[in-house]
């Protein structure tokens, strides 16, 4: 008899997950739905990928002020990867944390810097403030 429930018990808890994993198949694409709308809203200006291999787009990122020896801009992109434009002061008016922007990096080689929270030292390619994005 033991069996009997075990194997019911078996049977349901795989008919739960079986479940619980259609759900989540189900959000994924209205995830995606409302990404994809996200991203429309804030269509970047940059229609041109750089071709350099060591370049990387960014679609979409944030100015983000960093409170650290008198302070720096850096740029953190969806995945949480934090970019350090060393020319940034060429872009004055993207300098508003929280600014959403886009753009085409070019990494580069660092030295030693008090600005080494986990930064990539990145060249600014191109860089602009996402259309739907406020100032």
């Amino acid at each position: 008899m033991s069996t009997g429930i075990a194997t019911a018990l078996k049977v349901s808890n795989e008919l739960t997950i079986l479940t619980r994993i259609k759900q989540v198949n189900c959000l994924i694409p209205m995830i995606g739905l409302f990404l994809c709308a996200d991203v429309l809203a804030n269509e970047c200006a940059i229609t041109e990928k750089s071709s350099l291999p060591e370049s990387i787009f960014l679609p979409e990122a944030r100015v983000q002020w960093v409170e650290l020896e008198g302070g720096y801009y850096r740029i953190v992109d969806a995945l949480n990867r934090q970019f350090l434009p060393r020319n940034f002061n060429q872009f004055p008016q993207l300098h508003h944390d929280g600014l959403a922007v886009c753009g085409v990096l070019k990494k580069i080689e660092q030295g030693y810097s008090f600005q080494m929270g986990g930064e990539v030292a990145v060249q600014a390619i191109e860089l602009v403030a996402l259309s739907g994005s406020q100032e």
